[in-house]
């Protein structure tokens, strides 16, 4: 009797063991396969481009080293652990059963982004973010380009339209000076003031600005010994205008706080501009001017440096516009010097569009000598005149110089499309020793799952009735990614 019950007891107690040696078995080796599933991904993050991190503080694997999808994968395999003679904690077999990755380009450069604003705040100097917030401050206190653009469209239709009505006049009248006022245009057309004739000649100044608006050049602007680039591209198509190259990841944030301040520093401290001193052979043989690029998009430093010219230009003449208007000086005296064009034609209704049309006359003449001081070194008023106005928020000692304007031109810009501009310096630079970089092929994060099989080892001894075993499947998920 007491042998079948020390059989019986004895079975129960060595099930009860095996089976409590196979549940810790198995609740190790799922750790196992989670921890192997994230030290593969990390490893084969770990194959970071060396020059990308070392020259713009990014990260990201190259894919061209992986053709096809199933090379990443194999890559993938060589860090996962296989199975080791002697040992019950490793797995029979293990696959990848999804993949999915970022591209340093997704979502308009958003990880490239991200990283270059991580890499800024490493090494961010002290004020910096505070100067630029005040600058950005008193821009929008000046008030929106758009709209500031708008106002000088009305004061330019307004002349145009008050040109018209004056040459209508004249053609009437077959005359070139009506009740003893010559129109506008004409080569005395300012010798008036007040009705009184003045010694000297005077020129007119909405001619003036019209000539030069037409035959406008960069040698109006540019300092003395200038040495203008006459670099291009190396390959005409920006990443912009390429067909995009999507991942199959999602960003798991898709919003960057503080990138319109952060980001412009970035690009301001990393990449060349026109005023930048450096070696023929340090941006290889692409752009020098990279921030005038960021901003303009064009092939060549030349188009480029002309395009933020005449953006600047456009910028100081709204500027000095607005501060002509409300100096309680230029706004009279234009309307004065109309008067003596306008008032005499019998058509007093065009004095205020003609004083308009003077007082921009000026602004545009202030704004080109402004651009000229700018591309000297110097530094120039934010807003002309601010020390002198008592206007809450607009403080009126700060200067701005050519950098500072590029860069507070950038955190205006659409930042996705600032961002594929940059990247396509950073390919220039690059592509200089590495030819065959593409930044619409750098892996910035992956993501997916990996499958491990093991087998029953004490399940099978101790099942009174006998059955086929079947492998145990653990899927380990895993995702890393530089941004996150």
């Amino acid at each position: 009797m007491i042998a079948p019950f020390v059989a019986v007891s004895f079975l129960l107690v060595a099930s009860l063991v095996l089976l409590l040696l196979e549940g810790t078995r198995l609740g190790y080796a799922e750790a196992v396969c989670m921890q192997q599933a994230r030290y593969a991904a990390q490893s084969f993050m770990g194959q970071y481009h060396v020059n990308l991190f070392k020259q713009f503080g990014v990260y990201g694997v190259d894919e061209h080293l992986y053709e096809e999808k199933e090379r990443i994968l194999t890559d993938m395999g060589q860090f996962r652990t296989g199975k080791q003679g002697g040992s019950f904690l490793n797995p029979i077999s293990h696959d990848t059963e999804e993949f999915s990755y970022r591209l340093l380009t997704d979502d308009g450069g958003l990880d490239f982004r991200k990283q270059a604003i991580q890499d800024y705040l490493y090494r961010l100097p002290e004020g910096a973010l505070a100067k630029l917030n005040s600058q950005l401050s008193v821009a929008a206190i000046l008030g929106d380009q758009d709209d500031e653009r708008a106002i000088i469209n009305q004061a330019e239709g307004a002349l145009k339209e008050a040109e018209e009505i004056l040459k209508e006049e004249k053609n009437n009248k077959n005359s070139h000076n009506i009740a003893g006022f010559p129109a506008i245009g004409t080569d005395s057309g300012l010798e008036f003031l007040g009705g009184r004739k003045k010694q000297e000649k005077a020129e007119n100044p909405i001619e003036i600005m019209k000539k030069q608006k037409q035959s406008f050049t960069l040698s109006m602007v540019l300092p003395e010994n200038f040495n203008l680039s006459m670099a291009t591209r190396i390959k005409n198509q920006g990443l912009e205008d390429k067909e995009p190259v999507i991942g199959t990841m999602e960003a798991e944030d898709d919003v960057i706080s503080g990138e319109r301040l952060i980001f412009p520093l970035y690009i301001r401290d990393d990449f060349f501009n026109a005023l930048t001193e450096h070696s023929s052979d340090e941006t290889g043989n692409g752009l020098q001017y990279q921030m005038e690029y960021v901003l303009i998009g064009k092939d060549s430093d030349a188009k480029n440096l002309e395009g933020v010219v005449q953006r600047l230009i456009l910028i100081r003449e709204m500027s000095w516009f607005a501060y002509r208007l409300t100096d309680g000086t230029s706004l009279p005296y234009a309307r004065s010097i109309a008067t003596a064009l306008a008032g005499g034609l019998g058509l007093p209704a065009l004095i205020e569009p003609i004083a308009m049309g003077i007082v921009l006359a000026w602004s545009y003449t202030d704004g080109v000598n402004d651009v000229k001081e700018l591309l000297k070194g110097n530094e120039v008023m934010l807003m002309p005149g601010a020390q002198n106005i008592n206007r809450p928020g607009v403080p009126g000692n700060i200067k701005v110089g050519y950098r500072d304007y590029l860069t507070m031109l950038i955190a205006m810009e659409n930042m996705d499309k600032a961002t594929l501009r940059t990247l396509d310096m950073v390919e220039e630079v690059l592509q200089v020793e590495d030819p065959d970089f593409s930044a619409n092929r750098v892996i910035t994060g992956i993501e997916g799952c990996i499958k491990y099989e093991y087998e029953e080892l004490f399940f099978g001894w101790i099942t009174v009735v006998r059955r086929d075993l079947f492998p145990i499947e653990f899927q380990s998920k895993y995702r890393e990614c530089y941004c996150e």
